[in-house]
């Protein structure tokens, strides 16, 4: 956390999800091709380290950089023969996209629409992901954080 505070001197830091959490993520081509494969996949992902968010006017707040590894596809025909790790969230769904679908779709995401965070007991799937809701992405894990401080600044009033 201190190296964290040294990089974000003028931003407030809150902690959104803690090392070890479990995520899932989707990735969805577009180009199809020409074998009758799936076009989307759901991949893990484990935080190496604690995830946080910044802001510096307590409304924009974006993700921090955070070590993070994908270790196995869930869903989809895709053999990882190896993990991919990222230096944050978006790095790493940029990662995974230039190593298992080089050519196949952008590698850019917005991680809080992306990411969903996981319980260890639970498994996920395309559909929980997709129509279910029954996963919270990191958007709305950001939208209770952000409600819950100004519920809290307007009880210090």
């Amino acid at each position: 956390m201190n190296q964290l505070e040294r990089n974000h001197k003028s931003f407030k830091l809150v902690k959104i999800a803690s090392q070890g959490q479990g995520l899932v993520y989707r990735i969805g081509l577009s180009k199809k091709t020409n074998e009758d494969k799936e076009n989307e996949f759901l991949f893990n992902c484990t935080l190496l380290e604690d995830l946080y968010i910044k802001s510096r006017n307590d409304e924009d707040w974006s993700l921090c950089d955070c070590i993070c590894e994908t270790t196995k596809c869930l869903e989809g025909d895709i053999q990882m023969i190896e993990s991919v790790k990222g230096n944050s969230l978006n790095n790493l769904f940029s990662n995974m996209v230039a190593f298992y679908f080089p050519m196949q779709r952008s590698g850019a995401c917005n991680a809080f629409d992306y990411f969903y965070l996981t319980d260890e007991n639970d498994k996920a799937h395309l559909y929980d992901i997709k129509f279910n809701n029954r996963f919270q992405n990191l958007n709305g894990k950001r939208k209770e954080i952000i409600f819950e401080m100004k519920r809290n600044s307007h009880k210090i009033k």
